[in-house]
């Protein structure tokens, strides 16, 4: 398979595991196999799924970062563990045969997958009635209002187009 036939692949795929990498994460469940499929090395497709999913998340906690949806002391008490885990992860990686990578992957990912498919929605609720998520709850004009008085005027013309101002304690 050609540079150009195997772009023609990946890219729509990892579009779409990028949406679902956003969302809720799981991404690497279709960025992985994909890689393999098309015949790349095991270590080689980890590097390849990495990076790209790296740069995903990058771009995604940019986005929760600038709609104030981080609670910056967990991220980076999380981000921290995390790339110690990544780390030794990857150093893992290189001390096993590539044999028994591709052995684990066959095993791991369908339980992975039937997992994420089949988790209770228990575990969303709890998530839902966390603290962090109460103190997150209002997205758009609900946060807003938050910060200050909303006021809401209609535009004469377009019932359905509404214009939401802020204007906070002070201004008044």
């Amino acid at each position: 398979m050609d540079y150009f036939q195997m772009l023609l692949i990946l890219c729509p795929v990892f579009f779409v595991g990028g949406i679902i990498d956003s969302i809720g994460g799981g991404g690497g469940l279709i960025a992985l196999p994909t890689y393999l499929m098309l015949g790349l090395p095991v270590r080689t497709a980890y590097g390849c799924n990495k990076l790209q999913a790296g740069l995903g998340n990058l771009v995604s906690a940019v986005k929760y970062f600038r709609n104030h949806m981080v609670d910056l002391k967990i991220a980076m008490i999380s981000a921290i563990t995390a790339l110690i885990g990544a780390y030794f992860g990857t150093k893992l990686i290189f001390l096993l045969p590539e044999a028994t990578i591709q052995k684990a992957i066959t095993i791991a990912l369908p339980i992975v997958a039937l997992i994420m498919v089949l988790r209770k929605s228990s575990a969303g609720n709890t998530i839902m009635e966390s603290e962090i998520s109460k103190k997150n709850r209002g997205s758009g004009v609900d946060r807003r209002d938050h910060y200050g008085l909303l006021q809401q005027s209609v535009r004469p013309g377009n019932r359905n187009h509404r214009d939401y101002r802020v204007l906070h304690a002070d201004a008044l």
